[in-house]
């Protein structure tokens, strides 16, 4: 608090235009740093839905070329393998995100006769049932025990051939998409992701197809990797949720890493978009979630802030360091100039200006308060023969040591001063008696008794001292100081018919 007490208003005013800088400084690095979270969400928003909308991209053209495949299936008065098998290898070479086309058909104890004529006309082998644990079983035999089979009897590429003959039933993530009983299933079907036989993760789109009374389903199989963007696959820092929604099963996730972790330093905050996919059969939810890191936010703006900042910091300082440097010569001078108009420059004490209206405003007050004050009048004996004989500097020396003397006999309420020469004046508050009277100018008048003086001789040098006292004189300032100035040259008349006489004595 002394030390906000001592600032003067210039100071106060460059402090609190420091003040206000840092809080701009912290209110323009948070603005920024809310700017950069802005920006960077923006962008992240822009990326999702250019994510989003590949992914939408290759599911639309995965189902348009489901549906072309089965229109093969579908067409003409008989099975047509050789055009399926043509459109499968032109789609399989152009579209790189399909990795392989089925087809399968539903075989029951009613039709299973003509599904082996058909697959003995079509293929020239006869074909065995296998299911997923690679057990190879007549067909005769598993419809004794199942009701239906879906047997797969066209693969292309032709290289995935070890799976001819595979009942898709038996398949867990294939088999609640097939028709059952007289159900025709909607037009695409979408299955949860399972592991190929080299380890990447793939969906089944499946498409029922209805030739005459007979159902089949052409697949096909596509690598997740391949459905998603590449740039999201290469940045480990976004995260993605793909879900899916059918008629057919509670919601599916598709794909996700929202459970990896990320090791880099984030500022606990995080990016999130989402996204909706509909087609025709089901949706696709597509969620995209990225953490904040530090290093995101731009940093070398920051920086630049903090800079600007500093140098502006360092302006005000400098401009106030001048205005202080200024501001104090005025007030010297002013010091200065006001000790030069009111002050003794040789005493110290108050020159007669200055103890006239401070005198005049003492009087006021204490005839207002009904105190009484005591003025006296001092004139130096034997300091003109100090100044003629042992010159001036020992009587300026003389002057100097009774100004410092009539300061350490006063209190502060007190008041001296230095009339001219060796008149000296003083005014005392608060005395209550003449007994008190007498006794401040003993004590004056000892104190002035030849006082020591370095290199000066002031053996001769005494006091007389007139007085006024308001209880006797009232409260007339010039009366006052007249009375006391007459008192004084009384004593000093005394003074030295005192002297003369011991002169003649001796």
């Amino acid at each position: 608090m002394k030390l906000f007490k001592r600032l003067n208003p210039l100071q106060w005013l460059y402090s609190f235009l420091i003040a206000i800088t840092l809080l701009l400084l912290l209110i323009i690095v948070a603005l920024s740093a809310v700017w950069d979270v802005f920006t960077l969400r923006d962008e992240f928003i822009a990326s999702a839905d250019k994510h989003t909308a590949y992914i939408h991209d290759r599911l639309v053209k995965n189902e348009t070329l489901l549906i072309g495949f089965g229109a093969f299936v579908a067409g003409g008065d008989r099975l047509n393998l050789d055009a399926a098998k043509s459109y499968a290898d032109v789609m399989l070479a152009r579209y790189p995100q399909v990795t392989m086309f089925q087809i399968a058909r539903d075989v029951t104890r009613h039709n299973s006769q003509d599904f082996t004529q058909e697959v003995n006309g079509l293929l020239g082998e006869r074909v065995e049932i296998l299911d997923n644990l690679g057990q190879r079983t007549a067909l005769e035999s598993i419809l004794e025990k199942k009701p239906s089979v879906f047997p797969v009897m066209f693969i292309a590429p032709r290289g995935a051939s070890r799976a001819m003959g595979l009942d898709l039933r038996t398949i867990d993530v294939v088999s609640p998409l097939l028709p059952t009983g007289k159900q025709i299933p909607h037009s695409i079907s979408v299955s949860d992701p399972f592991e190929l036989f080299e380890g990447d993760q793939a969906i089944v789109m499946l498409h029922t197809v209805v030739r005459g009374d007979e159902r089949y389903v052409v697949v096909l199989v596509a690598k997740l990797a391949d459905i998603l963007p590449p740039e999201l696959l290469s940045d480990s820092r976004k995260k993605i949720a793909i879900k899916l929604r059918d008629r057919i099963s509670e919601p599916r996730t598709l794909y996700s890493t929202l459970n990896t972790q990320n090791t880099e330093p984030g500022i606990n905050y995080q990016l999130s978009a989402k996204n909706h996919l509909v087609f025709a059969d089901y949706q696709v939810s597509v969620d995209f979630i990225q953490p904040v890191q530090i290093k995101d936010l731009n940093w070398l703006k920051t920086l630049i802030i903090l800079l600007l900042t500093v140098a502006l910091v360092v302006v005000i300082l400098s401009v106030q360091r001048v205005h202080l440097l200024v501001d104090k010569k005025l007030a010297d001078q002013r010091a200065n100039l006001y000790r030069q108009a009111n002050f003794d420059p040789l005493t110290g004490l108050a020159n007669r200006l200055y103890f006239e209206l401070a005198a005049r405003k003492m009087v006021y007050k204490a005839e207002r308060d009904h105190e009484h004050l005591v003025i006296y009048f001092i004139d130096l004996n034997g300091f003109k023969s100090i100044n003629d004989i042992q010159g001036h500097d020992a009587g300026d020396a003389v002057l100097k040591t009774v100004g410092r003397v009539l300061r350490q006999n006063l209190r502060n309420e007190d008041l001296a001063a230095r009339f001219g020469g060796d008149e000296f004046v003083i005014m005392v508050r608060n005395v209550r008696d003449l007994n008190g009277l007498l006794h401040i100018m003993e004590k004056l008048r000892a104190s002035l008794l030849a006082p020591p003086v370095d290199g000066v001789d002031t053996q001769r040098l005494s006091a007389s001292i007139g007085f006024a006292y308001t209880g006797i004189h009232g409260y007339a300032y010039d009366n006052l100081i007249r009375i006391a100035d007459s008192s004084m040259y009384g004593e000093k008349h005394n003074h030295y018919a005192n002297l003369q006489q011991q002169e003649n004595l001796s």
